[in-house]
């Protein structure tokens, strides 16, 4: 019999586990603690957090503050995705966690798109009703919602590559020059970037590919509509992704999972394999007497 405390999964509660698992994985390697050692004027908080007053930042950057932090985040983020509840205020508290988490991370760093879709995504499943309220008209449409969400920003990024930057961004040398500075940026040890602009011929390649790539980002919102026109953009952005890692050491693996989540109907998917796995004909192991 199924826990009656865990809020009953389908498409959107494997969307919502997928999404916590995602995040447990950041916060599990992220140094939070570190912060403490940074000095105080480096902090410049992002949106509403610049009205926290001084003390409280004082008071929260602090290797006890941060330690049991990153700790009780955690924790509320393995409820929310296990959907345990009462759903609602665990789901509004990790949310609530995590935003404050991010704001105070990128005030110490900066701010970027690789975990804004996944933030958005996370607050659109903290408001959700219930799967005991919910209804499957609202489940798709909170489904579509957090695609656009994860899909728009390819599309802002590509048309501001085209408006600003094209042609020559494709046809000059801003592919290599990017490649060249990121040289010393090779945290993971690759260092195939700089060995692709030893080769011209590939060079020529690569600014081809980035070309197709940008007109993929640019139509991502097709993935909406259009099902072949779904799997045929994954086949392209998922080597496209898993290619900048290993030429600029940029791998923004929270969108692409995402992306997969929110694209790839993951409940059918697995109806499927449980399906084949359970036709399957069992092999008989015939024992042989010996003669």
């Amino acid at each position: 019999m199924a826990d009656p405390r865990v809020v009953a999964l389908g498409r959107l509660g494997i969307v919502r586990a997928g999404v916590g698992v995602v995040w447990i994985v950041k916060l599990a390697a992220e140094p939070l603690s570190f912060y403490a050692d940074l000095p105080r004027s480096m902090l410049d908080p992002p949106g509403a957090l610049r009205f926290v007053p001084d003390r409280v930042w004082s008071a929260v950057l602090t290797h006890g503050f941060l330690t049991g932090f990153k700790f009780a985040l955690l924790a509320l983020v393995a409820l929310f995705a296990l959907g345990v509840k009462p759903y609602r205020p665990i789901a509004i508290a990790a949310a609530a966690g995590l935003t404050f988490h991010e704001g105070l991370v990128r005030g110490m760093t900066f701010v970027n798109h690789q975990e804004l879709a996944l933030l958005y995504c996370t607050l659109i499943l903290a408001v959700l009703p219930s799967r005991r309220r919910a209804t499957p008209a609202l489940d798709r449409a909170a489904l579509t919602f957090m695609a656009v969400v994860a899909l728009v920003p390819y599309t802002f990024i590509a048309a501001h590559r085209l408006a600003f930057s094209a042609p020559r961004i494709f046809t000059g040398a801003s592919l290599s020059t990017f490649l060249g500075s990121l040289s010393g940026l090779d945290r993971d040890g690759w260092g195939l970037g700089l060995r692709l602009m030893d080769h011209p011929n590939l060079m020529v390649l690569a600014k081809g590919v980035f070309a197709v790539t940008t007109v993929f980002e640019l139509l991502a919102p097709f993935c909406l509509v259009d099902g072949r026109f779904r799997r045929v953009w994954l086949a392209v952005m998922i080597p496209f992704h898993i290619s900048t890692w290993f030429l600029m050491d940029i791998l923004f693996w929270e969108n692409l999972v995402l992306a997969v989540l929110l694209l790839v109907d993951v409940e059918a998917v697995a109806a499927r394999v449980r399906a084949g796995v359970a036709h399957y004909p069992r092999r008989r192991w015939n024992t042989v007497s010996p003669a």
